[in-house]
């Protein structure tokens, strides 16, 4: 049984869908917890030709180059990489290979592979389709002939060549596709820097501390902190704060505490503990940053 015909629209639902589901694969194979961003390629090609009787190929050539205005787009995971095309003749496909669970995708040849993401544990997987065309079931196979990844399984150059037989059939669809993308981005990065010195409410009994953070590029970073001190042998004044701050650089916060237990804050000394979290969305991740120290608290 054949997919139908399905519109661009649809199909590209579909296609987040594979993407997505590969991503789950990923996950549950313990080889990565992030996927990079989507990147458009700097160059590319795709050649395609099909045997009379292929369903994919519907017994033709194909062929596609950035220099005729052709965009490719992939993501990664590092096991994973999916590369689509949108065409200037309004052509598109999907291009996904994977690794057998738990490895990443290197250089050399990857047979008896079925269809991504629904093979076997041990299985490499393939999927060619589009132009509203695709296998039910697969086999097929391929070989990685470049391959180079930038933090976090970036893509950053692909080329690889594939066989593909659709419902057991013996016609094959066979190509290659070679991307180079741009340089990924350097990963967030982030940092936190606490104040010496703070203030002691005479009239309200809470305190105001403050500090930096910092970031290599600009992002919204979360700080959430935690305020100690000793007013005597038996009791202690603790309390919290949140504070949500527009990072560029290098950026002041401040804040004020008061103690979860109505016990004033005094001018002395006090324990200060920062948590600083920030979200990368290229690479899909969070990034953390922590720091302690006292801090003098004054009238």
């Amino acid at each position: 049984m054949r997919r139908y015909a399905t519109p661009m629209k649809s199909y590209r639902r579909i296609g987040a869908l594979v993407a997505t589901m590969g991503l789950l694969a990923v996950l549950s194979g313990g080889l990565m917890t992030s996927v990079a961003s989507a990147a458009r390629a700097q160059t590319g090609t795709l050649t395609m030709t099909s045997d009379e009787g292929d369903y994919i190929g519907q017994g033709r050539p194909w062929s596609y180059d950035t220099s005729a205005n052709d965009a490719f787009d992939s993501t990664s995971t590092g096991r994973t990489i999916q590369v689509s095309l949108q065409a200037a003749n309004a052509d598109w496909w999907y291009l996904n290979f994977a690794a057998p669970e738990g490895q990443t995708l290197a250089v050399g040849a990857y047979d008896s592979a079925t269809r991504y993401p629904f093979g076997g544990p041990g299985a490499p997987g393939l999927d060619v389709f589009g132009n509203g065309r695709g296998c039910n079931t697969l086999t097929g196979s391929f070989t990685v002939a470049e391959v180079t990844f930038g933090p976090y399984g970036a893509l950053e150059r692909f080329a690889a060549d594939f066989v593909q037989h659709c419902e057991g059939g013996e016609p094959a669809l066979r190509g290659r596709v070679q991307i180079v993308n741009p340089p990924a981005p350097d990963p967030l990065a982030i940092g936190l820097g606490l104040a010496a010195d703070g203030t002691a409410d005479r009239v309200g009994g809470g305190a105001t501390v403050s500090g930096t953070v910092t970031c290599n590029t600009p992002t919204t970073m979360y700080v959430h902190g935690t305020l100690r001190q000793r007013a005597n042998r038996l009791t202690v004044a603790s309390g919290q704060f949140y504070r949500q701050v527009a990072c560029t650089g290098t950026t002041a916060w401040q804040s004020t505490v008061r103690a979860d237990n109505g016990v004033p804050y005094n001018p002395g000394s006090a324990e200060l503990n920062v948590y600083a979290t920030a979200y990368d969305a290229y690479y899909g991740r969070n990034v953390d940053a922590t720091k302690a120290g006292t801090v003098r608290l004054k009238r």
